[in-house]
């Protein structure tokens, strides 16, 4: 045997604290049943309430319901605690309850309630709802006899409570839920991982229970008794819950239906395939085109629905409503199958009945399903030809009552039931007709038709009292006297003209109107001759109109309009005129005095008088009323008899535009001109007083003129006004706009200047000297400003009456270098402005050429190192080669340019900085070092590398290379003439020559040598000549090699013979003999062989002659 105790987790704590400490707590109310504790400081009030209604509650329960309760855990009075909340305020109430059970079976052997707590802060309907719903709780542990339900917590606990609450309290705050969150889409077994709250929505089901006679007792008995969650009897009953509410449930008062899907029959089938949860449902709204038979068949599973199923019914509805319901606990997916026929169906469009021929035409449209019939069809047993749905019906022999119509088409027939109801009549004309000999107008007639489309057609007939003078002859003519009307559906007036033209006595007349062939309803009328006088007559000339006031004997004065001043009175009564009379008034004369009282600008009051008079006045009295309008505009009323005068005098307040204004009496043609003179103005005098925040303006202004004028809200005369004007800030101009002209005064303008050196050595201070004057019509009474570059550097109060001035020393401190635009503003009224370089110097440098070029031009740039970069001016020194001193710009450069060899010393000074540069004026002088002649003036250089160097103007070297071609190393090979760029660059300065020189091999020196011994002939002058221009030293080479060759060979006959030949062709220029001596030389040795050849064998011959002879 098991004990467990149940409760909301969120509680625990709370719960010890209850247990510890309930034995010392003193009970709020101690009652029959309960004892309340109030935990929350709710009050006696509340605890009271909550305790009455809990005894009413229990009362009901268990006296009237036949409830049973499970018993308090302890005492005979169950504990009730008020708590400041539960759940964090989402519950109002909560029972905690204990059971003891057998842990092998799970049967409960016995429950308790431990306590009930309830929310503090609850409204009365909440309170009393939460009390009638925790007792439901108390009574369902009565009937529990198993865990199961406990221990799963199923739908119906919170449900039973709840459902059982909204019935019997008529509080319903959770039950429309169930349709609003459409809870009956799904199981209400499957709640888990849900909100509990869902569990609560199921409590309409239990209100419907309790509606339909199943008491809250039964329900318990049933539901909380087994031993399985699932209870079938309560699941019986759901399907049926479910299956009635697709025609809406009543709670609390309202009504409310679940949610219908929309189905559109356009054919004749229709398919769809829903899937419901367990014990759910699905509601559909079917909309037919037509009445006829419909079926829907279902497949696939379980399904329940209030039309019956899988079977053909007929329908004159075009609207049903379906509901499809899963009854077991299992997920059902059904197939919808919706067959469709459609039927006949008819309809009466109008009707007529003739009430005198007592026939009945009847207009019809029939369709068959949806398509209008055309062809043959019988309405009652007649046979009647049908177009496109439209037909006619006679039916003959009808009289007032109901009809049935039988309609039979393609087999098909279909019943119309038409009402015929009498019509009823009034007479609309009083019952009573005073009349004179020349009375006229209408008797008028209402007869009603009570049937909605049908027409009746009748007669109407009325008759006349004989005439008093011949009774053969009618006192009244009308016109008809009788004829047939067409009474269409609701009202019909029916009116008879009528006349009279002789004596008119007393009498009686009566109308008809024919309900049947032979009997007609009745109405009477009397006839009173009446005497009718003018009593008085009342011209309006507003509306032009005269109202005549006549005496009618009989009825009394009667009043009547006529249009204007004459004309016929119709003296009118009911729906005719008993007489006419005729009028004619005198007209009035009408006079307008118009005077200007106070001219303003666009408007003026205008002092306006109107009189009104009449004469020649007929018998009777005549009044003349106005109500007189100048210009729409109402003056008063004049109300005067004929005979007198009347006036009226008002006060007219008009606009205007333009110097003039025209005045109308409204309605007539009366009218006044008047041409306005506006005032003359002139500013007298005016100050203008400028303060920090504000600027006021004192303006004195004469106004003359004939009227009283308006100006500036002063009612003035030909005298002066003074207005005051209080300006925001910075306001130049003042434009007085006083109506009738503007007056402009311009804010005088004071003067200021600022004087200041335009540069400052950072981090000095900036010296300014600002004057301020302030013109006779001004006054200022404010700041004066300076900024540097827009940023305010200083605020000083300069305070000036008219016409005075002052001067202000003052300084401002930069706190970078930089170019300053100064700007001095005295207030919004003036502002100047000047340019000031704070500047930081940070050096100053000449640079200069250290050496330049005799007659050639130096600049010297001068540059100085300040921040911000500015052009300062630099005195400047210089002496050696001048002697002066001069002021430049700063970065700026100094061309110099002396023809003599001189130094020059430059000296640049700024502020606190100097520098100091020196440079020479000098030649540079380029020479050629391997030079051995000259030829035409051109210098004749040896082949191999070019000799070059430099000097100065005195000769001495200059230490600096001499580049030959841009080479500092230059070989010339080839002989002949050449080019020669020879270029140095000393201290930046450079020098270039370009040389045209003779390139000859050393043979030239030789040549040069044997030409001079030789005494300069001239071939072998002209020979080197040719060489040294040509670069052909080939026969030069030959003769000096070969003279050199004779020259230098050891004494002998042909040596001396060759130098000889070689010396005559030089001197001759014989080319043959410098042949022959080159051969001399050449074949020397040869020619001595030969020769001693020759002379041995001379030798050899002769010894052999003379061993001959001597053999």
């Amino acid at each position: 045997m098991m004990t467990v105790k149940a409760s909301a987790l969120a509680l625990a704590l709370l719960l010890i604290l209850i247990s510890t400490h309930a034995n010392a707590l003193t009970p709020a109310v101690n009652s029959t049943h309960f004892v309340i504790y109030d935990l929350a400081n709710a009050g006696q009030t509340y605890d009271q309430e909550l305790d009455n209604y809990l005894e009413q509650a229990y009362s009901l329960y268990t006296s009237n319901l036949g409830m049973k309760m499970a018993p308090p855990c302890s005492g005979s009075q169950y504990t009730v605690y008020v708590v400041p909340s539960i759940n964090n305020g989402t519950e109002a109430g909560i029972t905690e309850w204990e059971y003891t059970y057998y842990p092998n079976t799970g049967q409960i052997i016995n429950t308790c309630i431990a306590y009930i707590n309830i929310s503090a802060g609850l409204s009365t309907q909440w309170l009393e709802h939460t009390a009638y719903h925790e007792l439901v709780h108390v009574s369902q542990w009565a009937y529990v006899q198993y865990t199961a339900i406990p221990q799963d917590y199923p739908w119906y606990i919170e449900a039973d409570a709840e459902g059982t609450a909204s019935y019997y309290t008529n509080q319903c705050p959770l039950d429309q839920d169930y349709f609003m969150y459409n809870q009956y889409e799904y199981d209400p077994y499957d709640y888990y991982g849900k909100p509990i709250i869902n569990m609560y929505y199921y409590s309409a089901f239990i209100y419907w229970l309790i509606s339909n006679g199943i008491g809250p007792a039964t329900i318990e008995a049933n539901v909380f008794a087994g031993d399985s969650v699932v209870n079938s009897w309560l699941d019986n009953y759901y399907v049926q819950y479910l299956l009635s509410i697709v025609h809406g449930q009543d709670l609390c008062g309202t009504t409310y239906t679940p949610t219908f899907q929309t189905i559109s029959i356009g054919g004749n089938t229709y398919t769809f395939t829903v899937s419901l949860q367990g014990l759910s449902a699905q509601y559909y709204e079917l909309q037919l085109p037509a009445s006829g038979s419909i079926e829907i068949s279902t497949s696939g599973g379980i399904v329940d629905s209030n039309i019956q199923l899988n079977t053909t019914i007929s329908t004159s509805n075009t609207t049903l409503y379906v509901a499809l319901v899963n009854p077991t606990t299992l997920s059902e997916t059904i197939t919808v199958t919706i067959s469709y026929t459609p039927g006949i169906v008819a309809e009466v469009l109008y009707g007529t009945y003739d009430v005198l021929n007592e026939t009945l035409s009847l207009k019809l449209y029939i369709t068959y399903g949806t398509t209008p019939i055309s062809g043959d069809l019988y309405v009652n047993g007649t046979i009647v030809a049908a177009s496109n749905g439209y037909a006619k019906a006679v039916l003959t022999g009808i009289t007032w009552g109901t009809y049935t119509i039988n309609i039979t088409y393609n087999g098909e027939s279909t019943l119309l039931a038409i009402t015929l109801q009498q019509p009823s009549m009034n007479l609309l004309t009083q019952s009573t007709l005073y009349l004179t000999s020349n009375s006229f107008g209408y008797l008028v007639l209402s007869v009603n038709n009570p049937n909605n489309n049908i027409a009746i057609i009748t007669n109407v007939q009325v008759s006349s009292p004989p005439s008093p003078i011949n009774i053969y002859k009618p006192m009244i003519y009308f016109e008809p006297p009788n004829e047939t009307v067409l009474l269409n559906p609701g009202q019909t007036i029916i009116k008879f003209y009528f006349f009279t033209n002789s004596t008119v006595g007393s009498g009686q007349g009566d109308l008809y109107l024919y309900n049947s062939p032979s009997t007609a309803l009745s109405l009477g009328y009397n006839v009173v001759p009446a005497q009718v006088g003018i009593v008085n007559a009342t011209y309006y000339l507003n509306g032009n109109y005269t109202v005549v006031t006549t005496y009618v004997s009989g009825l009394g004065t009667m009043t009547a309009t006529v249009d204007g001043l004459s004309g016929q009175v119709y003296v009118n009564y009911s729906t005719y005129t008993i007489t006419t009379l005729s009028i004619n008034l005198p007209p009035p004369l009408i006079a307008l005095i118009p005077r200007v009282a106070l001219l303003a600008p666009r408007w003026v009051l205008i002092n306006t008088t109107v009189t009104l008079t009449a004469q020649e006045c007929p018998s009777y009295p005549v009044f003349y009323r106005a109500v007189i309008y100048v210009n729409n505009s109402e003056i008063g009323s004049i109300s005067t008899p004929c005979g007198r005068s009347g006036f009226v005098q008002g006060m007219l307040n008009m606009t205007y535009t333009g110097q003039s204004i025209t005045l109308v009496i409204s309605g007539t043609t009366i009218m006044s001109t008047i041409v306005f003179s506006p005032p003359s103005m002139s500013v007298v005098d005016y100050l203008w007083n400028v303060t920090e925040t504000y600027e006021y303006v004192y303006v004195n202004i004469s106004v003359h003129g004939p009227y009283q004028y308006l100006v500036l809200n002063h009612r003035v005369a030909n005298s002066t006004i003074a207005v005051t004007y209080e300006l925001p800030s910075n306001y130049t101009i003042l434009t007085i706009n006083t109506g009738f002209t503007n007056i402009t005064i311009t804010r005088p303008t004071p003067e200021t200047s600022i004087q200041s050196p335009w540069v400052a050595v950072y981090p000095q201070a900036i010296d300014l000297r600002i004057n301020v004057t302030i013109p006779p019509a001004l006054m200022y009474q404010g700041p004066l400003y300076v900024y540097l570059n827009g940023t305010q550097s200083l605020t000083t109060t300069v305070d000036l009456p008219p016409g005075k001035s002052t001067i202000i020393d003052t300084v401002v401190k930069p706190t970078a270098p930089g170019i300053y635009l100064v700007t001095v503003a005295l207030g919004p009224l003036v502002s100047n402005n000047i340019t000031v370089a704070s500047v930081e110097l940070l050096g100053i440098h000449v640079e200069s050429k250290p050496l330049v070029l005799i007659g050639h031009q130096e600049y010297v740039n001068i540059t100085i190192n300040d921040i911000p970069g500015i052009e300062l001016p630099i005195n400047v020194t210089l002496r050696g080669c001048t002697n002066e001193s001069i002021t430049v710009i700063a970065n700026t450069s100094l061309a110099l340019q002396f023809n003599r060899e001189c130094p020059l010393y430059i000296n640049a000074s700024a502020y606190t900085l100097s520098s100091q540069s020196i440079s020479y004026w000098d030649a540079l002088n380029v020479w050629l070092g391997n030079v051995v002649s000259y030829y035409d003036g051109e210098p004749l250089i040896l082949n191999g590398t070019v000799k070059v160097y430099a000097t100065f103007l005195n000769g001495s070297r200059v230490p600096a290379p001499v580049l030959v071609n841009g080479s500092s190393t230059y070989i010339l090979q080839s002989p002949g003439p050449s080019s020669l760029l020879l270029s140095i660059n000393y201290l930046g300065v450079v020098n270039e020559s370009l040389v045209r020189v003779f390139v000859v091999p050393s043979t030239y020196v030789e040549a040069e040598e044997l030409l001079n011994s030789l005494g300069n002939p001239q071939f072998l002058n002209a020979t080197i000549a040719s060489a040294i221009t040509s670069g052909d030293w080939s026969l030069v080479n030959k003769i000096v090699t070969e003279y050199q060759e004779a020259s230098s060979r050891p004494y002998d006959p042909l040596t001396q013979l060759s130098k000889y030949l070689l010396t005559q062709a030089i001197l001759n220029g014989n080319l043959n003999g410098l042949n022959a001596a080159s051969l001399i030389l050449k074949y020397e040795m040869l020619m001595y062989t030969a020769l001693a050849s020759i002379i041995i064998a001379v030798v050899v011959a002769y010894r052999v002659t003379r061993k001959s002879r001597k053999s």
